[in-house]
C-alpha cells in the first residue's frame, strides 16, 4: 500500500478526533502504530504541513528530532571548545536527556566533529566527510534540478543537509542562494582560484558574519584558514592579532586539537617576528603521544618546525603525516616536502615531489616555482633561474605575497653574486628591506 500525505493526515485527524488507542486507529488505516505515533508527533509540532511530502529525498527515520539537533548544533557553535560530556550536562540542565553517543552522532553528522579513517581531526575539508545515503540522494536530486536550471529549489535541498561533502555542486550554486553553513564549506576551495587579497577580504567578511550570528566554532575554522593566508601574505603581526582573537572565542574551553592548532599558528607568527623563545613555548606544553589520535596536526607541526629552521624535524613530521592522512589531503604535505627537500639541498627528492604535486593539481604554484628556480640555480642554469625568479616576483607583487618576493629576490641576488656582479647583488638584497620592515618580518630581515 502506498502511503500518501492525505492518508497520513486522515489517520492523524481520526486518532485525535476519537477516543481510541494508537493501535486501533493504525489498524483501521492498515498502517503500523509506530508510524502513526511519529505522524501525530509531527502534526502537533507544525500541523498538517509537517506531513505533506516535500520534493526531494525524505529524512531518515532514525535521525534525532530536528529541534534537538538544532539545540546541540547551536550550543557547539556558541561554545567551540566544549566537550561532549560538558554539553550533555548543559542539556540536562535544560531538561533534555541525550546519551553521549547521541550527542556525538549529531555533532559528527553536522561536521562539528570530523572522523577520517577512524581518527579525529579538525580539518575542514568537507570532501573527507562520508556521503550517507541521505546525502547521496539529496545531492543527486539537487544536481538534476540544477540541470533544469532550478537553482532555488536545488539550493533548498542542499541547504537542508547536515553537511555537503560535494564541492562540485557547491560551486554550481551562487553564494546568495547558499546558507551560511554551505558558504563556510565552500570557501576553502576558493584558495588559489582568486587573488590572495580578494580571498583574504572575503574570508574576513565571512568570519565576521559568523561571529555576528554567534557561530564561533565555524568562525574559528575560517579564522584558521584566514591566519594561514596572512602568513602567506607575510603579515605576522596581523596573524598574531587574529589568533589571539580566536583564542578568546574559546573562552578557556578548548579540546586538544583546537588548542594545539591555535598554539602552533601562534608559533608561526612568533617565528616570523623573530621571537624564538616564544616559539618554543608554543610547542613544549603539548604531549606528542596524543598525535596518533589527531593525524592532521602533523601538517601544523611540519609548518611549525619549518618556520624555525628545524628542517629535519619538519621532514619527519611531513613523512609521518603522509602515512596517516587520507589521499585527498596529502597534496599540501607533498608541497611542504618539496619545499623542505629543496632547503635541505636534496633537489632530486624535491623534484620527485614536484612531479607528484603536478599530478594532484596543486594550489601553491609559486612555492613550486621557487623550488624549480633553486634547482636551476644549483645546476648552474642561471638565465633560466633568473627568469623564473623574476616571474615569481611579478606574480607575488600582484598577489601581495611578501615571503615569495623575499625568497625569489634572494635567488636573483645569489645568481648575480655567482656571475661576479656583487654590487647588483647587494642592491637587490637591500631593495626589499623596507617592504619587510613594513610588515614586521624580522626573521627575513635578519636573513638579508
Amino acid at each position: 500500500m502506498t502511503i500518501t500525505s492525505d492518508l497520513k493526515i486522515k489517520a492523524v485527524e481520526y486518532y485525535l478526533a476519537h477516543d481510541t488507542s494508537l493501535r486501533a486507529a493504525a489498524q483501521k488505516f492498515n498502517i503500523h502504530y509506530l508510524s502513526l505515533f511519529r505522524w501525530v508527533k509531527r502534526y502537533k509540532e507544525n500541523g498538517s504541513d509537517n506531513l505533506t511530502e516535500q520534493p526531494g529525498p525524505s529524512r531518515p527515520w532514525n535521525r534525532a528530532d530536528r529541534v534537538l539537533e538544532s539545540i546541540v548544533v547551536s550550543m557547539k557553535e556558541q561554545k567551540p571548545g566544549i566537550s561532549i560530556r560538558r554539553l550533555q550536562n548543559l542539556l540536562e540542565l535544560k531538561g533534555i536527556h541525550v546519551s553521549l553517543k547521541g550527542i556525538w552522532g549529531i555533532l559528527k553528522r553536522y561536521g562539528l566533529i570530523e572522523i577520517s579513517n577512524n581518527r579525529t581531526t579538525i580539518s575542514y575539508d568537507v570532501r573527507l566527510f562520508p556521503k550517507t545515503s541521505e546525502i547521496k540522494r539529496s545531492i543527486e536530486f539537487a544536481r538534476k534540478l540544477l540541470d533544469e536550471n532550478n537553482i532555488q529549489e536545488a539550493a533548498r535541498i542542499v541547504n537542508s543537509l547536515p553537511v555537503c561533502p560535494d564541492t562540485e555542486i557547491l560551486n554550481r550554486i551562487p553564494d546568495e542562494f547558499l546558507s551560511l553553513r554551505r558558504r563556510v564549506e565552500k570557501f576553502p576551495f576558493l584558495f588559489g582560484a582568486i587573488p590572495f587579497p580578494d580571498y583574504y577580504r572575503k574570508m574576513s567578511q565571512l568570519r565576521n558574519e559568523l561571529e555576528r550570528n554567534r557561530r564561533y566554532y565555524s568562525a574559528i575554522r575560517i579564522g584558521i584558514e584566514e591566519s594561514l593566508t596572512l602568513q602567506c601574505m607575510g603579515k605576522p603581526q596581523a596573524m598574531m592579532s587574529l589568533i589571539q582573537h580566536l583564542e578568546q572565542k574559546t573562552k578557556g574551553e578548548a579540546v586538544f586539537p583546537l588548542r594545539m592548532t591555535l598554539s602552533l599558528l601562534k608559533g608561526l607568527a612568533y617565528a616570523s617576528l623573530f621571537r624564538i623563545n616564544d616559539v618554543r613555548k608554543c610547542i613544549t606544553k603539548f604531549s606528542m603521544k596524543r598525535l596518533t589520535r589527531f593525524p592532521y596536526l602533523y601538517l601544523d607541526l611540519t609548518a611549525f618546525h619549518a618556520s624555525i629552521g628545524e628542517i629535519k624535524k619538519a621532514i619527519c613530521f611531513a613523512q609521518k603525516g603522509l602515512k596517516s592522512v587520507p589521499g585527498k589531503s596529502r597534496g599540501v604535505l607533498y608541497e611542504y616536502l618539496c619545499y623542505l627537500y629543496s632547503l635541505a639541498g636534496e633537489y632530486s627528492k624535491a623534484m620527485a615531489c614536484l612531479k607528484i604535486i603536478e599530478r594532484k593539481n596543486n594550489r601553491l604554484v609559486m612555492n613550486n616555482l621557487l623550488v624549480q628556480a633553486q634547482y636551476l640555480l644549483v645546476r648552474g642554469l642561471y638565465e633560466e633561474s633568473l627568469n623564473l625568479a623574476d616571474r615569481i616576483i611579478n606574480e607575488a607583487k600582484k598577489e601581495q605575497i611578501i615571503p615569495q618576493i623575499h625568497s625569489a629576490s634572494l635567488i636573483q641576488s645569489a645568481i648575480f653574486s655567482a656571475l661576479g656582479e656583487h654590487k647588483k647583488a647587494q642592491r637587490l638584497i637591500k631593495k626589499y628591506i623596507p617592504l619587510l620592515r613594513k610588515y614586521k618580518m624580522q626573521r627575513d630581515i635578519a636573513v638579508r
